[in-house]
């Protein structure tokens, strides 16, 4: 059996050589998942140079978008929480009348603005 040889890639005609590259990894039996694992084993110079950069950039990339997904899951606990908060004291904030409908008086401006206080402070203790 003639053994089968895939040339190192270092820049010149990049389509013939991903050709070439995909008839060799098919012919050795590798799923097209392994090809990105294997091809770097073919690269020279600047073309490992780029290949080492630009899986450096998606590393970052990919921590960077864990870091930001944990960082919004807390704030939608935080406002979870607080909500579940709100519901469960019946909060009610009537600045617009002196009396709500059952004929108690409402919150001052001042009342209100503490209690908003009080609730941004229970959010931010929590995120």
């Amino acid at each position: 059996m003639a053994s089968m040889v895939l040339d190192r890639f270092s820049g010149c005609n990049p389509t013939g050589w991903l050709f070439r590259a995909e008839q060799y990894f098919t012919y050795l039996g590798f799923s097209e998942k392994e090809w990105l694992t294997l091809a770097p084993f073919y690269l020279d110079g600047d073309a490992y140079d780029w290949f080492q950069c630009a899986l450096d950039m998606m590393r970052k990339l990919d921590e960077n978008y864990s870091y930001i997904l944990c960082k919004l899951d807390n704030v939608q606990r935080a406002l979870s929480a607080c909500s579940q908060s709100l519901v469960a004291d019946h909060v009610l904030l009537d600045v617009d009348s002196s009396c709500d409908d059952k004929g108690d008086p409402a919150l001052s401006f001042d009342e209100s603005s503490h209690v908003f206080e009080d609730l941004v402070a229970l959010g931010s203790d929590t995120v």
